[in-house]
């Protein structure tokens, strides 16, 4: 039983280090956009405004930067190989291809 609560606390810290990002990205975000839809005759209106707060902007672009390096990460990490030859570049190369 033990095994099971490592799990599962395991999969708890994963999903917080990868969706905390993305939830700070929108609940960051969120209050930055104004969006309106009404019903005009037979047609539905929509309008988007944006409100600049210099918080959510900066707290936006930190979450964009955080998810940034999780995927740079995650691209560095499964590379073949780590020199700068030629050789190891075909490898990468090869791969992003497949």
């Amino acid at each position: 039983m033990a095994g099971l609560g490592v799990r599962i606390l395991a999969g708890l810290l994963k999903l917080l280090i990868l969706g905390g990002p993305a939830a700070a990205l929108a609940i960051s975000a969120a209050p930055l956009l104004d969006v309106g839809l009404r019903l005009e005759g037979q047609s539905v209106v929509a309008s988007v405004r944006m409100q600049v707060r210099w918080l959510n902007l900066a707290l936006v672009a930190l979450s964009a930067a955080a998810i940034g390096v999780l995927l740079l990460y995650t691209f560095v990490a499964h590379l073949p190989c780590t020199s700068l030859d030629a050789s190891c570049l075909a490898r990468v190369v090869a791969q992003l291809m497949d």
